[in-house]
């Protein structure tokens, strides 16, 4: 079997999508269940650690995970999910840049798919910049000097320092807010 260099994890939903759910399906993406409960966010946690130790063993290809749980402004960082971070394995942070010349940000998703690409289409020379950083394996002396022990628990040490070296690298504002203050503003945006 082929292995694409590398797949993404999505929503269940995603796999029914008309094309959408084919195409994700044939680079063999990481579909999880989204719930607020225990049981479904333990679930999720241990499907991206096994496919994150297949991985490593080269036996599927990596995923990729939006850490901070969708896409936001493209000028901050919002706090990072545990998602990437919780098996305490090795990550490859990846900053991805969009701009525009009359400054339409593709990065934005609050306006739901249609409304979305209608934006898009009204950008003019849409461009983006990625930059690879180096694989990142916590380690001792990271502990060590990194976590604030009795004051967060691991994941959240990693995800905290991973996303400050993506803010300076990217040159984005680090943001207090989470995706759940994204779903309450598009909620209030809707009038409920």
């Amino acid at each position: 079997m082929y292995y694409y260099d590398s797949s993404f994890l999505a929503k269940e939903a995603v796999r029914h999508y008309p094309w959408i759910g084919k195409v994700a399906e044939s680079v063999q993406c990481v579909f999880i269940t989204r719930g607020d409960t225990k049981e479904k966010k333990a679930e999720a946690m241990q499907i991206i650690k096994e496919r994150q130790i297949l991985a490593e063993k080269g036996i599927t290809p990596p995923i990729i995970i939006y850490p901070e749980g969708a896409t936001t402004n493209g000028e901050a960082l919002v706090y990072f999910n545990k998602g990437a971070f919780a098996s305490l394995r090795s990550v490859q942070p990846i900053v991805i840049k969009y701009w525009s010349l009359n400054n339409i940000k593709a990065s934005q998703d609050v306006l739901g798919l249609a409304n979305h690409l209608n934006v898009i289409g009204m950008a003019i020379a849409i461009k983006q910049q990625v930059i690879e950083l180096p694989v990142f394996t916590p380690n001792d002396y990271f502990w060590k000097h990194h976590w604030k022990e009795g004051k967060e628990e691991k994941w959240e040490a990693f995800a905290r320092v991973v996303r400050q070296i993506m803010a300076e690298v990217g040159e984005f504002k680090l943001s207090d807010l989470t995706m759940q203050d994204k779903f309450e503003y598009i909620e209030k945006l809707k009038g409920r």
